[in-house]
Order: structure tokens, then C-alpha cells, then sequence
């Protein structure tokens, strides 16, 4: 079943969708078709539709390109002139040449390169607008943010208002990690996420682009924001066994170009605890290692405080007594259909409510608990 990050993707008959959207999309399909090629399934020539898809991919690299998050840098910093230049040296090849000449016009190093039609005026106020800001964050604009598809509002958050998206991070973790972005980027709408797919394709991408990585492809950053990713599209559980959580992710790095390859051990865990545990919580239990996301983990013990500071308070003190007929007059409803046709059963029934509500009615927390259909 393939489910997309993004629902809204295919909301309606067509929606348009960026290089980057496209290629995390082409991505996950690509691992669909392996494993329908692994159960040995004859509904398609999967092998002709997986070359497809490949051949698809380096399409999407290349119009990708090495930089698609400098148009909205230009655009957090109110430099728009900057954008229609950019897209003219882009389709002319000129795309890691437009990005040091504009740092370095913004920099005070260069003149307004040939294009940029720019008086005296507007220059001293770019300039000046870039100074304001504080080196570290030139530094994530100039060196980190441009390698990923990020929208201007997204870029605006990261660098200058970080807390209002739950980054906990500052500008130099997230240059030194920016799989961090993945892993604490919080949003109140689809279209406004920091996948995964996202930040990996600007950390490890394709070698054709000629823009290497730093890193190895089984680098703790990233085994950390993938179990983290993990964890997250496990909806229905708060903890997983780390086993589980390895056989997910390395069935997935085994589809994806093999430059960014990998696999994963729970040796890697182990060994890697000090990094992980910053945004992982590690719990053991007959000897089996399960994994929390850390604000899950610590989100429960905030419920289970609070839970216990509850119980241990005193009873409630009523203004006037509430007694077995009080509750019945709340309770009995005489046009009850189950009243009118199982009297014998609904006076029954109305009775295990007048207990329960008589037990729990002075106590500051109590829990309900009942089949369906028993009047919860």
C-alpha cells in the first residue's frame, strides 16, 4: 500500500508537484515494485516498470538540480531580484556559479553581477539586511539551506523563528545535522512538512549533480532521523522494538540509488547510543531493546505525573448529599426505547450506573470501562 507523506498531493484529479515532491514519490514506488519483485508477484513485468522508474529519477535529478531551496532564500530575504537571475543561470548550467556570486555581491566581495539591474539604494539595503543577521545563520542561508526544496516561510521559520515549528535546534546544530529538521520540524498543515526524503536527497545527492556529501551513508544523523521517521509513521504504537524499527529502515535505504545505501545493525544502535539518545529513548525489557521518540516518551511521563498527582488528591467535598435517587432522576429516561420494550433489563442496567457513578463521583480521577453498549 503506498500512502503518501502528503495526502493532499492527490486530492483532486491533478495538483502540481515539485522535482523534489515527485522524487521522494518515485522513491517510495521504486521500493513498492522491489518488493513486489522479492514475492515473485506476475501481474506487471516489474522489472521493465523498475528501469522506468529509474530512468524517471534521473530525470528528476537533473531538473532538481544542486540548489532548489536558493529561489526561497532569496525570497526570506526580500532579495526577489535575485530569483529570475538564478532561474536564468540554472537552465544555462551557471547554477553553483549564480549562488557565489550573489553571496558575494551580499557580502560586500563582488559588484551587482551583469543582469541584476540594482541602484546604489537597493544595493545598501540588501547589504545591510544581510549584515543584521548573525553569522551562524549566513552560514545555514549561504551553505545549508539551499541544497533542500524548502518553501520561504519554512526558511523564515528555521532561521528566525524557530520555536514556532518546535525547533528546539539553533542554526549551528542544524548546519552541523540537518536530518534535525526532519526530525523536529512540527507543522499544522500537510503542504508545510520537512520529510525525510527530503533532507536525505539534499545531504546524499545523485553524484551526477557533481555536489558530494560529507558523510557516509551509514552515519549516525541519519540512522537517527530515519528510526525517528520510523517511530512516526507508526501511529498506533508509542514504542517499537528496535529490531523492528532496523527491518523497516533497511528495507528501505535497499531500493533507494545505490550511492545512499546502507544497512543497519543493532550494533549501530548500541554503539551510537550517546547521539541517538538525544532524540531516541532507549528502554530494555526481557532483554529486548524497544525505542521511543524522546518527546513521545517524555510527553507519557508528563500524563503519568500528572495522573498521580491527581489520584493522590483528596476526595470531592460536596455542597449537599447526593444519594442513589438523585442519580436515578439524572439517569432514568422514560422514553428510552430500551425502557419501553426490556423494562426488567433497563432497570438493570440503570442500577450498575447508579453504583458506579455513587463510587466515583467524589474521587478527583476515575476510569469507565465497559462493553458496548452499556451506557459508558
Amino acid at each position: 500500500l503506498f500512502v503518501p507523506d502528503n495526502p493532499r498531493h492527490f486530492k483532486y484529479g491533478a495538483r502540481h508537484i515539485s522535482d523534489e515532491g515527485a522524487l521522494g514519490l518515485i522513491e517510495r514506488l521504486s521500493e513498492i515494485v522491489g518488493i513486489l519483485q522479492e514475492i515473485g508477484d506476475q501481474n506487471e513485468d516489474w522489472a521493465q516498470r523498475q528501469a522506468w522508474l529509474s530512468s524517471v529519477m534521473a530525470e528528476l535529478w537533473h531538473s532538481r538540480g544542486r540548489y532548489p531551496g536558493l529561489p526561497g532564500v532569496w525570497d526570506a530575504l526580500r532579495f526577489s531580484e535575485a530569483v529570475p537571475y538564478t532561474i536564468h543561470q540554472v537552465t544555462a548550467g551557471q547554477e553553483q556559479a549564480a549562488k557565489d556570486v550573489l553571496f558575494a555581491f551580499l557580502d560586500g566581495r563582488d559588484v551587482s553581477p551583469t543582469g541584476l539591474d540594482l541602484d546604489a539604494d537597493r544595493i545598501k539595503t540588501l547589504r545591510k539586511r544581510w549584515r543584521y543577521l548573525e553569522t551562524p545563520q549566513q552560514a545555514l542561508l549561504r551553505d545549508v539551506l539551499p541544497r533542500f526544496d524548502l518553501k520561504m516561510n519554512q526558511i523564515e521559520r528555521i532561521v528566525k523563528n524557530p520555536a514556532t515549528r518546535s525547533l528546539q535546534a539553533g542554526p549551528e546544530a542544524i548546519a552541523e545535522n540537518p536530518y534535525i529538521l526532519s526530525e523536529q520540524y512540527v507543522s499544522d498543515d500537510p503542504d508545510d512538512q520537512i520529510t525525510f526524503s527530503l533532507i536525505d536527497h539534499g545531504v546524499f545527492p545523485s553524484p551526477d549533480l557533481g555536489l558530494g556529501s560529507d558523510l557516509e551513508p551509514d552515519n549516525w544523523p541519519r540512522l537517527r532521523a530515519l528510526c525517528v521517521d520510523q517511530l512516526r509513521r507508526a501511529s498506533q504504537h508509542t514504542f517499537l522494538p528496535a529490531g523492528q524499527i532496523l527491518s523497516g529502515l533497511n528495507r528501505r535505504l535497499s531500493y533507494l540509488p545505490e550511492w545512499k545505501r546502507a544497512q543497519f545493525t543493532q550494533r549501530h544502535v548500541e554503539v551510537e547510543e550517546d547521539n541517538l539518545s538525544q532524540a531516541l529513548h532507549y528502554r530494555t525489557s526481557n532483554d529486548v531493546l524497544y525505542l521511543y521518540r524522546r518527546v513521545v516518551f517524555e510527553d507519557e511521563r508528563t500524563v503519568e505525573r500528572v495522573l498521580r498527582q491527581m489520584a493522590n488528591l483528596p476526595n470531592v467535598e460536596l455542597s449537599f448529599p447526593v444519594t442513589e435517587g438523585f442519580w436515578e432522576n439524572r439517569l432514568y429516561q422514560a422514553d428510552s426505547s430500551l425502557a419501553q420494550s426490556h423494562p426488567t433489563e433497563y432497570e438493570k442496567a440503570l442500577k450498575d450506573q447508579i453504583k458506579e457513578q455513587d463510587q466515583s463521583s467524589y474521587d478527583m480521577i476515575g476510569v469507565i470501562c465497559g462493553e458496548a453498549g452499556t451506557g459508558k
